[in-house]
């Protein structure tokens, strides 16, 4: 009888004190949700009063895959292709938002589809780490 009841009450302790971490949890993970589409940003993702069109470039190739999306470089409008001189991809360097339907790999070239206009939602900052090499 006293094995039951230390278990229960064991139980119904745990219960208690796993409610309000779940709580704060759920707090932290809602305040990253956009609550006009409700997609979910990277933490380093800092939205804008409204979405700008964004007309820089209608190409960008990924160069590195991170959690919700991918960091990519705008394609350069400098080419002439008269002249045999390609459009590089060493434009400004944006987040584009993984909207949970594209999966996204390190050097894809990705197209704003015809008829279909990229938007500015707001500014991506992160940090980088160097290792310092000895030779």
């Amino acid at each position: 009888m006293k094995k039951g009841l230390v278990f229960i009450s064991g139980f119904l302790l745990g219960v208690i004190c796993t409610l309000p971490a779940l709580f704060f949890i759920g707090k932290a993970a809602s305040s990253a949700v956009n609550p006009e589409t409700g997609f979910s940003y990277h933490s380093g993702v800092t939205l804008s009063d409204r979405p700008i069109v964004f007309t820089e470039s209608f190409d960008f190739e990924v160069i590195q895959v991170v959690d919700k999306g991918a960091l990519s470089l705008c394609r350069s409008r400098d080419g002439n292709p008269g002249l045999g001189i390609c459009p590089s991809y060493l434009g400004a360097t944006v987040f584009i938002v993984d909207d949970v339907r594209n999966m996204f790999y390190d050097g894809q070239i990705v197209k704003v589809s015809e008829g279909k206009k990229a938007y500015q939602i707001g500014i991506y900052q992160y940090m980088t780490k160097t290792v310092k090499q000895s030779l």
